[in-house]
């Protein structure tokens, strides 16, 4: 991953493998463009997932790979139910203006008991966790049904403990998510057929001379950002 495994993220140019090369269509804008990869993230979760119709979907961490994994399951699974859950109030509102059917405030509700009222005391067939905390990981096996699949995308460095007991009465399945190989060409085409996702989707353009700024306000201040893209 260049910029992250490799260095170059924001060099003036950079070779790649041919086959990590995707042709734009010739309607889609660089913004826009710039929008596809972290819904592959998106796509790639839901690739693992595997979601049914009718299915009750829990997806906790509604930041941006949150927020893809809402609008790709509204558009491309549109019979499912999607819970969110998040502490952050200005990031469940938004989670709600991209079609989340139910919003939960962890701060406010107890969401394992809430999620087992809404679903009859079954729990969610799939339970998706992007907020990358171990208390929202090991919170996913509370969540799910019997039977259930849990897929886990946030990413933390510390180690997760999982309940013993419930893990194996249960027979849930347990996957990680991470990779976005194949996913582009869907994605592209997707974005290119709605650019108003893709433009909802970013919250600023700002010159490149301000990338640090960015980089502040992204860190300091998430609730408040979703996209940030730097031009040239």
């Amino acid at each position: 991953m260049i910029g992250i495994g490799r260095p170059g993220g924001f060099a003036d140019y950079v070779t790649v493998p041919a086959n990590y090369a995707h042709l734009m269509p010739a309607a889609m804008s660089f913004e826009h463009g710039a929008v596809v990869e972290p819904f592959t993230i998106g796509a790639q979760i839901l690739h693992r997932a595997e979601p049914r119709p009718c299915d009750t979907i829990v997806l906790t961490g509604l930041g941006p790979i949150g927020l893809t994994v809402i609008t790709l399951l509204k558009a491309w699974h549109k019979e499912v139910r999607v819970i969110g859950i998040d502490l952050v109030t200005e990031r469940i509102a938004n989670a709600r203006g991209y079609g989340c059917d139910i919003v939960l405030n962890a701060r406010e509700v107890d969401v394992v008991k809430k999620v087992m009222e809404l679903t009859k005391d079954e729990g969610a067939a799939i339970v998706i966790e992007c907020a990358g905390t171990p208390a929202t990981i090991q919170q996913t096996v509370q969540l799910v049904a019997t039977g259930g699949r849990i897929v886990i995308a946030g990413v933390t460095f510390r180690d997760i403990c999982f309940p013993g007991r419930s893990f194996t009465k249960k027979e849930v399945e347990i996957y990680g998510s991470r990779n976005n190989a194949g996913h582009f060409p869907k994605v592209i085409e997707f974005i290119s057929q709605n650019p108003e996702i893709a433009q909802r989707y970013i919250s600023a353009v700002l010159p490149f001379e301000e990338i640090t700024a960015a980089f502040q306000w992204a860190k300091g201040k998430p609730n408040e950002v979703t996209k940030i893209l730097l031009k040239l």
